[in-house]
């Protein structure tokens, strides 16, 4: 199914300069430093993620961060975000809870598999879709190792869904994460359209019988 993807503050409009980003353009864009397969500079806000939530003392986010000591060197295929300067220099910045989100657009899709991506994070992270905080589909805790996930249900057809990054900064320190989409497959898994064709059967099957 083809939706797109998307960022929402909150349960409000989106903030000046984010945008949504189409399912099917993912992977590529949407990935965290980088906008029409280009570096975003240093110092400045990324388009596709914004901050919902954060301690107050904290300015706008996220920009475009360097990668500080202890975190993996930025790649040609994304770079750091979080709280820095407006020449890309990362911050010490308050303990507390920050809150990222992208928008996925998925208007006009019927099906959607699966998106996959991998996540870095300075403190701990956790990626959720569609603000369902029950279960984490990534719970990274390395800024140096990659830690993978495949969103394969909970998606809502047809319209807006967002993914939020919720990172949790332990002490006064530099904070940032890194996110890479490497798949997005608008198609259902076999095993998947399987499942959804016997649980139709059995719906069929039980009205026949009322």
């Amino acid at each position: 199914m083809r939706k797109a993807v998307g960022v929402l503050v909150g349960m409000g409009a989106l903030a000046a300069g984010a945008h949504a980003i189409g399912f099917l353009q993912l992977p590529g864009e949407g990935n965290t430093g980088i906008s029409g397969g280009a570096w975003i500079p240093g110092g400045s806000l990324d388009p596709d993620w914004i901050t919902v939530s954060q301690p107050s003392s904290e300015p706008n986010l996220p920009r475009v961060i360097g990668a500080v000591a202890g975190w993996l060197p930025t790649s040609s295929t994304s770079r750091w975000i979080g709280p820095g300067r407006s020449n890309g220099v990362a911050v010490s910045a308050a303990a507390g809870t920050y809150v990222y989100k992208i928008e996925i657009d998925l208007s006009g899709m019927d099906t959607v598999g699966y998106l996959e991506g991998r996540i870095l994070s300075d403190d701990v992270a956790d990626v959720y879709l569609n603000g369902d905080r029950s279960a984490s589909w990534a719970h990274s805790t390395s800024a140096q190792d990659w830690t993978n996930f495949k969103i394969d249900r909970g998606w809502i057809l047809g319209q807006m869904n967002f993914l939020e990054v919720v990172v949790q900064n332990s002490t006064p320190s530099t904070t940032g994460f890194r996110v890479e989409f490497t798949k997005a497959e608008p198609v259902p898994e076999p095993a998947t359209i399987a499942g959804l064709a016997a649980g139709l059967a059995l719906l069929a099957r039980r009205r026949r019988r009322s």
